[in-house]
């Protein structure tokens, strides 16, 4: 059972609120959460229920208005941000730069060693050699998707978080995306995946968390007993994704 390892990323009591005309506005309210070592995990809810806002404060760019961030046993720091990959829902990528170029920054803003070798590796395991130069605005929707698989992996972190990686794909799109997910997780590392998209989350899971204005309405495992037709019962009667 994964809840017998080790906790690797744990979040206690998270709130986060922000000032809006005089008034305060709860996004987050006392959520608590634990990503194991070697899990795979999801969290889901529907457009506005504070999933990026909470994926955020996971991975240290967003600091929260109440609870406390730790990662392996110890106080989330800066030097843990290049333990975890982040994929952003609408990644911006500069239109001027090259795949090469965003890479090799990437790679000193980790001061990682041999990073040419680095580079290189990483274009050929995601099919970024045949346009390794070329400007970001004439790539298609896919290659900057791969592009930023590749960005999120270039310091071997051992937890990977997605957000709505699915947005843009076509059908072969997404099942290379979970074919990379698949095999990235086989190497024991851990994954964390967020979608509004029931249809889109895959069979095999260790622990799900739904999301619903701020805070987490349901929980469950991956056990078999739990399958996607209980899941859309559950959204429905919180009037959440359809």
């Amino acid at each position: 059972m994964f809840s017998d390892n080790k906790p690797l990323l744990q979040a206690t009591g998270i709130g986060f609120s922000v000032r809006e005309k005089r008034k305060i506005r709860n996004i987050l309210s006392e959520i608590n959460y634990t990503v194991t070592q070697g899990s795979f995990n999801l969290l889901l809810g529907s457009n506005g229920a504070g999933k990026t806002t909470f994926l955020r404060i996971l991975t240290g760019l967003l600091k929260p208005s109440t609870g406390s961030l730790f990662y392996c046993g110890k106080p989330f720091s800066i030097q843990h941000r290049a333990r975890i990959g982040y994929i952003s829902e609408n990644e911006k990528l500069p239109k001027n730069l090259t795949p090469g170029e965003i890479l090799n920054y990437r790679a000193r803003m980790f001061s990682l060693s041999g990073k040419s070798e680095k580079i290189e590796e990483l274009c050929q395991e995601f099919g970024l050699s045949g346009f390794k130069n070329r400007k970001i605005s004439t790539l298609s929707q896919g290659q900057k998707r791969r592009l930023s698989w590749a960005s999120a992996s270039i310091s071997a972190p051992e937890l990977l978080i997605l957000d709505e990686p699915f947005l843009g794909l076509d059908p072969p799109g997404r099942e290379e995306l979970n074919s990379w997910l698949d095999s990235y997780h086989k190497k024991g590392n851990s994954v964390l995946l967020c979608t509004h998209d029931l249809n889109l989350i895959p069979e095999n899971f260790h622990q799900l968390l739904v999301f619903s204005k701020g805070r987490v309405t349901y929980r469950g495992d991956g056990s078999p007993t739990l399958h996607k037709k209980e899941l859309l019962s559950f959204y429905d009667s919180q009037d959440n994704m359809r």
